[in-house]
């Protein structure tokens, strides 16, 4: 079992890019991300779920992740990922964006 926990708050520049509209003030944002994984023979299931809240870009997001990792050999594994996200506009409360995705691939390291 593995738990992991990590947030993040920043103020002045804007930190990733976030619009492309010119920027008329400073950023102010701040978020976190948990995470639990838990390894069972072959398999390793991972959970995560993070937000972030952003002045600058007007905007709260929320993020939540399935993933299971089998492992085939010590060089190869297959991967399957569902995440589900939320964006809402802070001003109006309207939803912005909502996704969800399922990804499916292979892990290979030498």
């Amino acid at each position: 079992l593995s738990l992991t926990a990590s947030g993040f708050t920043s103020e002045g520049d804007v930190p990733v890019l976030l619009t492309d509209a010119a920027l008329t003030s400073e950023e102010d944002a701040d978020g976190y991300l948990l995470q639990g994984s838990y390894i069972l023979g072959a398999n390793r299931l991972v959970l995560s779920y993070g937000e972030t809240d952003s002045d600058q870009g007007d905007f709260e997001t929320e993020n939540t992740s399935v993933a299971v990792f089998h492992s085939v050999n010590s060089n190869f594994k297959l991967v399957a990922e569902y995440n589900m996200f939320e964006q809402t506009t802070k001003s109006s409360g309207a939803d912005a964006a909502e996704f969800d995705t399922l990804a499916l691939g292979a892990v290979i390291t030498f």
